[in-house]
């Protein structure tokens, strides 16, 4: 070790908070046994700082006794790793992204950046679904790691300690961190291609990212090649079982007691709409018109939600375009008259941007407590119908649009069905295969008659 440097160096636990206005932050640590401090702006600068500092110790970086400043043997400032790298990643893009883009990236970076230790370190990695945990929440510029559990906390200084610098990563490391996120978590073999695929895609984004900040340039590490396009597998065909006739399905819907709750889940037997997008109509999307006259829905927007550690000042319903399609693309639904009737009185008295199903408040309904209704009603509903129901039949609400899809395809073309459902038609004959086979008899009668047979 360098004449000057010491490694006896200790970080205080807590942040000391000096009053305002304004407020001021203190790190305090001591090296070779004399205390020193760093005052921030902000808690969030002061906990990176802290958390930068306990890395530092836990890898017994040499600090300088004057300046109490971490030095490498060569004098040099310490350099940057992986892991922080990519934490430094997340916060400069986290304002400029969708809310479901932050989640997605900081859940697979927080498995993918575990495989970023030097190679001998590995054996002693911590539990990879424990480190996870912790690494989530490190990853996310809005949450703190101050609460984390005992076993979380000492994972998460253990990937701290042992990330690897990205000024002196190998294309080996790389190829080695790799292999990892290939792994399950808690059993043997490998993840699907597709999610293997996403775990590649975010970390090219960190490496790219080390690239444009001048750190890769002399390692050889190249950002990753964007993975093949994988294949479209073949949508999971609705086992008949699991869906029911509408008559059935409204019997059930009709045993929900709240009326928004019923008001989603009759667009969903009715118009073949998914969740979100009932959560997001609006008055102004439904076209009711005189009886007689057909009825439709001017599909605009999807409502979803997101976990609430990843929302942007606090938002956890997210507004967005339908499924498949671009900002201000609409899919326009036909509507029975039954479904039509049944809207009428309750759009009444609302304003034309009110919600057709909200809460007493007016906010978009939770996905949770509709499938909490749901479960209810479906318990009473199981009990009371002549024939009792298969376990297998409707089991969650999104069966409902299932139960349309397949009561539509016994009198519409596929084409028909697929555009009122926003699907693409060969995912259309996929999932729901087997209501066109049941057709086939009524296609062969019809050659018969034809033939004059």
């Amino acid at each position: 070790m360098r004449p000057g440097t010491t490694t006896d160096v200790r970080v205080c636990p807590s942040i000391k908070t000096l009053a305002g206005p304004p407020k001021k932050y203190v790190v305090r640590y001591t090296v070779a046994g004399k205390e020193t401090s760093r005052v921030f702006d902000r808690l969030k600068l002061a906990q990176d700082r802290q958390r930068e500092l306990i890395a530092l110790v836990a890898r017994r970086v040499p600090f300088d006794v004057e300046s109490k400043e971490p030095v490498t043997e060569a004098g040099a400032t310490t350099g940057a790793t992986f892991l922080e790298m990519a934490r430094e990643m997340l916060e400069k893009d986290w304002h400029d992204l969708e809310v479901r883009s932050n989640q997605s990236l900081v859940e697979e970076l927080a498995i993918a950046v575990q495989g970023f230790v030097p190679a001998a370190m590995e054996k002693r990695m911590p539990n990879r679904s424990t480190a996870g945990a912790a690494l989530r929440a490190y990853l996310n510029p809005t949450e703190s790691t101050e609460d984390l559990p005992a076993a979380q906390a000492d994972a998460l200084r253990w990937h701290q300690a042992h990330s690897l610098r990205v000024d002196v990563m190998t294309t080996r490391d790389v190829e080695r961190a790799l292999r990892l996120a290939k792994r399950k978590l808690t059993s043997a073999g490998n993840i699907a291609t597709t999610s293997y695929n996403r775990r590649r895609q975010v970390l090219s984004k960190v490496l790219t990212y080390c690239r444009a900040e001048g750190l890769l340039t002399d390692s050889g590490v190249q950002a990753l090649p964007t993975p093949s396009r994988v294949e479209r597998q073949s949508a999971k065909a609705i086992d008949p079982a699991e869906v029911t006739t509408t008559t059935a399905a409204r019997r059930l819907v009709d045993l929900v007691a709240w009326v928004p709750y019923r008001t989603v889940f009759m667009l969903m037997l009715y118009a073949g709409v998914r969740p979100e997008e009932a959560k997001g109509l609006r008055r102004m999307d439904v076209e009711l018109r005189a009886p007689g006259e057909r009825s439709r829905l001017m599909l605009r927007r999807a409502i979803s939600e997101v976990k609430g550690k990843y929302a942007t000042d606090g938002v956890r319903q997210v507004v967005k375009p339908l499924k498949h399609r671009k900002e201000g693309q609409i899919r326009i639904v036909p509507i029975p008259s039954v479904l039509a009737e049944y809207l009428r009185p309750l759009l009444a008295d609302l304003g034309p941007d009110d919600l057709v199903a909200a809460t007493r408040d007016g906010e978009p309904l939770s996905l949770s407590a509709l499938a909490t209704a749901f479960r209810t009603a479906r318990a009473l509903w199981m009990e009371t119908e002549e024939d009792t129901p298969s376990q297998m039949t409707l089991p969650v609400p999104y069966y409902l649009r299932h139960t349309a899809a397949t009561t539509w395809l016994r009198v519409m073309p596929v084409t028909e069905v697929a555009g009122r459902l926003g699907h693409a038609v060969g995912v259309c004959q996929d999932t729901y295969l087997h209501s066109i086979a049941s057709m086939s008899e009524h296609f062969s009668q019809a050659v018969d008659d034809l033939l004059g047979e």
